[in-house]
């Protein structure tokens, strides 16, 4: 089980979403995207899919509507949001910023809000 880690400035009060830094999600049959919580991601996807446990990994419908959200933040303007990285463009919706960073590549990386301090990551004792 993974851990779930903490990614904030020591500085200021610029914290990210709490977590591993993606969540996973499947498209319905109306386009929209259904969170996958873990662990139960495969059983969602299948719900919404129509497929079993069986059928999943020769389900070519599957490969098709799962993927992998990212919670990033541009560093022009510091909006967040998650998006698919392997399916969109790294481009801020606020500012049309390509300077995107998902939660991993952000350690280290200087505070988008204050300029003050580096990103840390913090494990926080949990397991998911």
């Amino acid at each position: 089980m993974p851990k779930i880690s903490r990614f904030y400035c020591p500085e200021c009060d610029f914290e990210m979403p709490r977590g591993w830094g993606t969540y996973v999600y499947v498209v319905d049959d109306d386009g929209r995207k259904i969170v996958a919580p873990h662990p139960c991601e495969q059983f969602v996807a299948c719900d919404v899919i129509g497929c079993t446990m069986k059928e999943l990994n020769e389900n070519e419908e599957y490969k098709s509507r799962v993927g992998v959200m990212h919670y990033t933040v541009c560093i022009k303007c510091a909006h967040q949001f998650a998006v698919d990285l392997k399916r969109h463009l790294r481009v801020c919706p606020k500012c049309g910023s390509n300077s995107v960073y998902n939660c991993r590549e952000m350690i280290g990386r200087q505070c988008p809000r204050c300029g003050r301090a580096q990103i840390v990551k913090e494990d926080t004792g949990i397991i998911s």
